[in-house]
């Protein structure tokens, strides 16, 4: 069956035989020169018009070599060290294939990790200098709100949306503030009519929004929304959330 390729496929000749090799199913490490030579041979003469004279002269000189070592086959000589040269020359461009074979496999390894690596992104630490207070005002929560069980929900829920954040490969570069983030999720703290959990409420909001500062900042936002009684914070140790729920000066 004729080969579909052209030249431009390929990186050099090493490429073209090696790409031979596979193709015909040959024995690399007790390779076949004559079927080889022939492949090769009746490629390039089909092929040799499709690129430049300066690309054509690698594959003009594998040509070459390949009927060079076809030729001491049919007419072998004998080494001063023994062993005939044929044998010498054809373990040398088994080499020179299995050497191109790893570097290929390596290059190809290396551009799947460049490909991975373009898709994340970094940027420098942000300075939380501007946010840090001369004077340190406690936060008054309600009595009946526990700290610790609220941040240990909290932290499961971030693990819980870990992975969709990852895949969200769009990266926001936005100031947040609590201020910002009550005004955004206000109107729907309105519209609860229900025992809602902070993992059901943070599906309401746009997903290209979810990300682990918006989510930081949202939890925030509804400390000061409870400070305010707008909203209710009970932790449900039954699926490791809280639920947010309607506060006195919200009914």
């Amino acid at each position: 069956m004729e080969w579909q390729f052209k030249l431009n496929d390929f990186d050099g000749p090493l490429d073209v035989l090696l790409t031979l090799i596979k193709d015909k199913k040959m024995d690399i490490l007790d390779l076949n020169v004559n079927e080889l030579c022939e492949q090769y041979l009746r490629f390039i003469q089909n092929n040799i018009n499709t690129i430049t004279i300066d690309a054509a002269s690698e594959y003009l000189a594998m040509a070459s070599q390949l009927i060079l070592l076809k030729s001491k086959k049919i007419m072998p000589t004998t080494l001063d060290g023994g062993g005939s040269d044929f044998e010498y020359e054809r373990d040398k461009l088994i080499k020179q294939i299995l050497e191109y074979k790893k570097v290929k496999e390596a290059s190809t390894y290396l551009l799947s990790k460049q490909s991975l690596r373009a898709s994340m992104y970094s940027k420098k630490p942000d300075d939380l200098n501007q946010y840090a207070s001369q004077e340190k005002t406690p936060i008054e929560l309600p009595e009946h709100m526990n700290t610790s069980a609220l941040l240990k929900a909290l932290n499961t829920v971030v693990e819980r949306w870990t992975f969709s954040m990852l895949n969200n490969q769009k990266m926001l570069i936005k100031e947040l503030s609590v201020e910002t983030v009550i005004k955004d999720i206000e109107p729907l703290v309105s519209k609860i009519k229900k025992d809602t959990t902070f993992s059901d409420f943070l599906g309401l909001l746009p997903e290209e929004q979810i990300e682990l500062k918006y989510i930081v900042t949202s939890f925030l936002a509804l400390l000061e929304l409870a400070k305010q009684n707008i909203v209710r914070l009970v932790v449900d140790k039954s699926c490791n959330d809280f639920i947010i729920q309607k506060g006195t000066n919200n009914e």
